[in-house]
């Protein structure tokens, strides 16, 4: 599991053409979501 925040979908896809396991070895699949609750040590993470 990947936790990553882009700008867009494209970005966050033009990120993932770079991991060195891509594209034989890595099935990825994205799926946008929004944390309605974010723990106090990872809040610097938190989108706007």
């Amino acid at each position: 599991m990947i936790i990553a925040q882009a700008e867009s979908r494209e970005q966050l896809e033009q990120i993932l053409a770079e991991d060195v396991y891509y594209p034989d070895l890595a099935d990825y699949q994205i799926r946008e979501f929004k944390a309605a609750m974010v723990a106090e040590n990872i809040q610097q993470f938190q989108g706007a």
